[in-house]
């Protein structure tokens, strides 16, 4: 078995070479020798040495710090120093898949045809974690990368007898004034998934440097490029979505791509894989949008917006899986951001109150975790940020008792 594996990922390895060899990305893959003298692990900038990845900390968080080339070895590094994450990831998202009677033989033709439409740099970088980590193999990479947008997009409203597994409930909020513009979110989904969420700042040549949150190997638009941030949250429907490029590679491709707003949301459009809410922030405002795969709702926010696991556009309501979801939660940080914004001088710890919101009932805002239910929802992470100061914080866990990490 193990011989078939690496046969499979030798020849997957060696097609990629042939393509990117074809559209003259052969130094993607091969790289000129670095110089002898040139320290393990790093690389040249402004005349000095940088370690090309490794683990930072700001509060007592974690971030992974990464430097790159080009984007497979920004998945090789991404896997070489997030291997653990990684691998606890493969082994939920399987054992997920086979807690419901299913098989990777059923589901691989799925994966397959979101991997039809993933961009030949983002093939690379899925390979270059592959690459990194003997245990996996490019489909097991893959699978994580497209593993929600096949769930939710495709199993879930197919499946009518599937259970409604409320492992997403993220609460998303944007705030803005005359000289403030904040965006913050908590990202709650089921405790099981705990060990496979950090967060990553990563900079490529000749593009923005980005600060965003990962689940295994896969990416969420949920942080900031610097000119742009990001927030998004997870609608449960019966819609039957598109094969299209997962919103995993959509999140890079965006952050790595808009100067603004506008472009951010029209590259998270090109996915279409699920149904969501998005809040996308730069200097100049703040855009929400509700998504259907074949409709959208955008709005300009005047003072405040809140997203949670609903839809407020009226005709987008019967298609809710189930519509009472999130009702009290999306009420409570309404009324608290309208509060907040009533004095018209925000600031980033207003923010950080409103996601520390908890009171026992649905209408918490903040989620601690069951041990004894560690498929239920609890916040697993946090992030806000200030556009115009671009100042902001991030971090793992509960963000009313845990040290605040400051984006880098």
């Amino acid at each position: 078995m193990r011989k078939k594996i690496l046969n499979k990922k030798v020849k997957i390895s060696l097609f990629l070479i042939v393509i990117s060899i074809s559209f003259g990305f052969t130094s993607i893959i091969f790289q000129s020798n670095t110089s002898k003298t040139q320290p393990e692990n790093t690389i040249k900038t402004s005349g000095l040495y940088q370690k090309k990845a490794e683990w930072k900390y700001s509060g007592g968080q974690p971030y992974l710090n990464i430097i790159a080339k080009n984007h497979y070895e920004l998945g090789r590094l991404q896997g070489e120093y997030a291997k653990d994450q990684i691998l606890y990831a493969d082994y939920v998202v399987k054992s997920l898949i086979a807690s419901y009677n299913l098989s990777l033989d059923f589901l691989m033709p799925f994966v397959y045809l979101y991997a039809l439409n993933i961009p030949i740099q983002y093939q690379l970088l899925i390979l270059g974690t592959a690459d990194a980590i003997l245990e996996l193999g490019y489909e097991d990479i893959l699978l994580q990368h497209i593993f929600i947008d096949m769930f939710y997009g495709i199993l879930q409203p197919l499946m009518v007898n599937l259970p409604n597994l409320k492992i997403a409930g993220c609460t998303a909020l944007g705030l803005k004034s005359e000289d403030r513009i904040i965006i913050g979110q908590n990202m709650d989904f089921g405790l099981i998934f705990s060990p496979a969420i950090y967060w990553v700042n990563y900079k490529l040549p000749f593009k923005p440097e980005v600060f965003s949150i990962r689940l295994g190997a896969m990416a969420l638009p949920i942080g900031t490029n610097r000119k742009v941030s990001s927030l998004i949250t997870l609608v449960q429907t019966t819609k039957i979505c598109k094969f299209n490029i997962p919103i995993s590679i959509a999140s890079y491709k965006a952050f790595e791509k808009a100067k603004n707003k506008e472009v951010f949301l029209d590259t998270l459009f090109e996915s279409r894989t699920c149904t969501w809410n998005f809040i996308v922030s730069d200097k100049k405002g703040i855009i929400t949008s509700e998504a259907l795969p074949d409709d959208e709702v955008i709005e300009d926010v005047d003072k405040y917006a809140v997203k949670t696991n609903t839809y407020l556009t009226e005709s987008f309501k019967p298609y809710l899986l189930n519509p009472y979801f999130s009702l009290e939660r999306q009420a409570k940080a309404t009324e608290l951001s309208a509060i907040a914004i009533s004095d018209m001088a925000i600031e980033l710890n207003e923010v950080m109150n409103i996601l520390s919101y908890y009171d026992g009932t649905e209408a918490s805002i903040l989620r601690p975790p069951d041990f004894s239910h560690p498929e239920n929802t609890c916040t697993l992470s946090y992030f806000s940020h200030d556009i115009k100061t671009q100042k902001g914080y991030f971090g793992l866990g509960n963000v009313a008792i845990e040290n605040w990490g400051v984006i880098p």
